[in-house]
C-alpha cells in the first residue's frame, strides 16, 4: 500500500513539474512568436550549464542574466550538456538548423541557431 501511495505522489510531482513554464525575460519558451532563435552556453560554475536565448528581445543578450532560461520560479535552469539543452528546446518546438563559433579573446563560443518545427 505504501508503495502505491508513494508512486502516486511521485507521479503527481513529475506531472506538476512538467507543466511549469520555462521562460526567458518572462516569456515562456512555448509562447515565443518567432521563427528563429539562437542559444549559447551562458557562463556557469560547476559541471552543469545554463543557456542564454536570443529570440530578438532588446538588451545585452549574451552578457545579461535576463536572457538565461529560467524555471517558473525564476531560477536558472541547468543542463548536463548542450545536447541536453538542444533536446529540451526540441521538446519545446524548436529544431537545430545551424551552428557557428565566435571568437571572444582566447575563447571560442559555439552558437546554435534553431527554427520552429513545422506542425
Amino acid at each position: 500500500m505504501k508503495k502505491i501511495i508513494l508512486t502516486l505522489v511521485f507521479s503527481c510531482l513529475i506531472g506538476a513539474t512538467a507543466t511549469l513554464a520555462q521562460k526567458v525575460n518572462g516569456v515562456a519558451v512555448k509562447d515565443f512568436t518567432v521563427e528563429y532563435i539562437e542559444i549559447a552556453e551562458y557562463p556557469s560554475t560547476g559541471i552543469s550549464i545554463r543557456i542564454a536565448v536570443d529570440y530578438g528581445q532588446k538588451g545585452k543578450l549574451w552578457s545579461n542574466a535576463e536572457s538565461v532560461l529560467t524555471d517558473n520560479e525564476g531560477k536558472h535552469m541547468y543542463f548536463n550538456s548542450m545536447i541536453a539543452a538542444l533536446n529540451f528546446m526540441y521538446q519545446n518546438g524548436y529544431e537545430l538548423v545551424n551552428t557557428y563559433t565566435l571568437k571572444s579573446g582566447d575563447d571560442l563560443i559555439p552558437r546554435y541557431v534553431l527554427k520552429r518545427k513545422k506542425s
